[in-house]
């Protein structure tokens, strides 16, 4: 029996190991997250949530055409040990050998939403800035034109805010976003 079938059957609380939710997942109709033996369901996202990921996405995934690494979005569970998670967009260059999940990205784009922004700037942001891969970070706001991120540099990570016209600069993917191309049509242009 799946975690899934689990769950609905019992609304007792009870934790799954990381091999349970791996198999569950698999066949499960929606995406659940995983952190330390609990598993999260991931509600759908809005029209400009997913506009937005889906312009970042497209910009990174022509990127990867020219470094030979792959640009995903929101379907692909990235692993931090024992944490699953599934970011809006993420940029690899190293692949893992599971086709489920990824171990070493070096970017990943979380877009925030009202229901998301808690989890994205704090769990999610000390989870990922774990990951000894991961390059940046970025943070993209769904309500207002706004854009940061965590770049790691010599000494540690370095926080980034972005303003109007400002380059966006995208390590190891070679290429710099600009607001426009992340907000192209939405009601933010």
């Amino acid at each position: 029996m799946s975690y899934n079938t689990r769950m609905d059957a019992s609304r007792s609380w009870y934790r799954v190991s990381v091999e349970e939710y791996l198999e569950g997942e698999r066949d499960a109709p929606n995406k659940h997250e995983y952190v330390y033996g609990e598993v999260f369901f991931l509600a759908g996202a809005s029209d400009m949530h997913n506009a937005i990921a889906g312009n970042i996405h497209t910009a990174l995934n022509l990127a990867a055409r020219r470094t030979g690494c792959r640009a995903y979005i929101s379907d692909m569970k990235v692993r931090v040990g024992e944490r699953f998670y599934y970011p809006d967009v993420m940029f690899v260059c190293d692949d893992s050998p599971d086709p489920y999940y990824k171990t070493k990205p070096c970017v990943i784009v979380e877009v925030l939403s009202p229901s998301t922004v808690r989890t994205d700037t704090n769990e999610k942001r000390y989870s990922y800035l774990e990951l000894p891969s991961l390059q940046l970070y970025l943070l993209v706001d769904s309500r207002r034109r706004f854009v940061w991120g965590y770049y790691r540099g010599q000494t540690g990570w370095e926080e980034r805010f972005f303003g109007e016209g400002e380059p966006i600069p995208v390590p190891c993917a070679d290429v710099a976003l600009s607001a426009e191309d992340i907000y192209i049509q939405t009601p933010y242009i």
